[in-house]
């Protein structure tokens, strides 16, 4: 969730990236600014996955996920407007393609630019439980 795009300062507040009222906001500039939407658009769940993860964890799942999206919202373009609305505007041009994720390597420090409360969490994640 870029603060840049949303407004949102997830580096002093990294909660907001689960606080509900904010959440989607941020999935879905993060979808658009890493890249997604033209894998998205093509269907193409293996690339959106590495676009949002680095790699491919999950993917049966996601994969999964589709079908059952496309079986329910069908395989044609959603309409989401509703009767007397005005007409949505043409769509963006495609954005630049994005510079790749680079995390730095294990047992590095991260960059002084990320919160450190999002790393020691990512770290927390590994602690041996006991």
């Amino acid at each position: 969730c870029e603060g840049g795009k949303t407004g949102l300062d997830v580096v002093s507040n990294p909660d907001i990236l689960i606080d509900p009222k904010y959440f989607l906001e941020c999935a879905v500039s993060d979808f658009i600014n890493c890249g997604c939407m033209p894998y998205a658009k093509a269907d193409d769940v293996v690339n959106v996955t590495k676009r949002l993860n680095g790699g491919t964890i999950g993917l049966q799942s996601r994969i999964d996920w589709l079908k059952r999206w496309k079986a329910a919202l069908g395989s044609g373009p959603v309409n989401l407007t509703v009767p007397g609305d005005v007409k949505a505007p043409d769509a963006p041009k495609p954005l630049p393609e994005p510079p790749p994720i680079v995390l730095p390597a294990p047992g590095t420090n991260p960059p002084p630019n990320l919160a450190p409360t999002f790393w020691q969490r990512v770290a927390d994640l590994f602690k041996p439980k006991g």
